[in-house]
């Protein structure tokens, strides 16, 4: 009964109740008090939420030693590969997981006719598909300093530093993202790809962080002004964020705080979907949020720490580096199709 109610709730199929006033004996009557209406007069209507269509998604890039090595994937094309990736793995039917019929299927290893069983009556597998739409990409790279403090951190995590000329040419790129502020435009290749673009609408929506720009302000300035540690250069685009500093556990901090504020202010889970792309912090040195297991993440890099964020939200997908660099995922070319799914500027 539970499932059928949140499956009526979400197709707009419940029956909006009248609200009461309860009558009360004691009210004396007085000219600056209304009477309360009679039991049968109905006062208001509480509008019904409208529930979202879209899967929203955010992309937390984390450089490294390891993704900066191969000479073949520049930091220009890294950024648009990890859109388009996202784009494509971003998971769609997010109420079936988040009801945990999906999760306990999976433990019962039940059959065909047992799901079926399971679910309300007409429901079907695939007929509340959300909408995917990656709306953000966070960026937290770890830059070198030849300080004792940073040789230390090198010693204790050697991969956690990527390429300085690396680094310097990612910081370079999104400086050219933000200046620009829009998705470069390539001229169609054909007919079929012209009209198969004009058939589907330009985004999904607007997904900015306008109207919390004071709250992310608040939020970001003690970082530039160090703070919360060593001072840390914080750019800041339409839906694009990159956090430069030579202190990685400050990093990982500005993180935790960009996505306590996104779920716990912009727009709280679920639905949501994280792709982080790169290794995880050590378990100790960040407390994982619990709201975390409301959320899809999808996690590209070292298998070390995974089990910190796992704790927490045992769904969690990981991809090998390695695996991801040898796949037909890493390709930088977004397609027509893919550019309505993104709102994240590139050039």
């Amino acid at each position: 009964k539970v499932i059928q109610f949140i499956h009526d709730f979400e197709q707009h199929r419940l029956i909006p109740r009248d609200i009461w006033h309860r009558e009360d004996d004691t009210v004396e009557e007085n000219d600056d008090i209304e009477a309360p209406p009679p039991r049968n007069a109905a006062v208001r209507q509480i509008p019904m939420p409208m529930p979202t269509k879209r899967m929203p998604g955010i992309c937390i890039w984390l450089p490294n030693a390891a993704q900066s090595r191969r000479k073949d994937m520049s930091a220009a094309f890294m950024y648009k590969a990890i859109l388009r990736y996202a784009a494509l793995i971003c998971p769609k039917d997010n109420d079936l997981v988040q009801m945990g019929i999906w999760n306990h299927l999976k433990s019962l290893q039940a059959s065909a006719h047992n799901k079926a069983s399971l679910l309300p009556s007409g429901v079907k597998w695939r007929e509340t598909d959300l909408q995917r739409y990656i709306g953000r990409l966070w960026i937290f790279a770890a830059k070198r300093k030849k300080r004792k403090s940073t040789v230390e951190a090198e010693v204790a995590d050697p991969g956690a530093y990527a390429r300085s000329d690396f680094v310097s040419e990612l910081d370079g790129y999104v400086q050219k993202v933000i200046q620009v502020g829009e998705h470069a435009r390539d001229d169609a290749s054909s007919v079929e790809e012209t009209e198969a673009a004009a058939a589907q609408p330009d985004t999904l929506g607007d997904d900015d962080d306008e109207g919390f720009r004071e709250g992310l302000e608040s939020l970001r300035q003690p970082y530039r002004e160090g703070v919360m540690g060593a001072p840390a250069e914080v750019a800041e685009g339409k839906n694009t964020v990159m956090y430069t500093s030579e202190d990685v556990n400050l990093l990982h901090q500005a993180m935790i705080d960009e996505l306590a504020y996104y779920c716990l202010t912009i727009r709280p889970p679920p639905p949501l979907f994280v792709l982080i792309f790169g290794d995880l912090p050590e378990p100790e040195s960040v407390p994982w949020p619990h709201f975390l297991r409301n959320v899809h993440i999808h996690v590209v890099g070292s298998k070390r720490n995974l089990q910190g964020l796992r704790a927490i939200t045992p769904a969690v997908v990981y991809k090998p580096l390695e695996e991801w660099q040898e796949s037909e995922f890493a390709d930088d070319h977004i397609s027509l199709n893919l550019r309505r799914l993104i709102g994240v500027s590139w050039v």
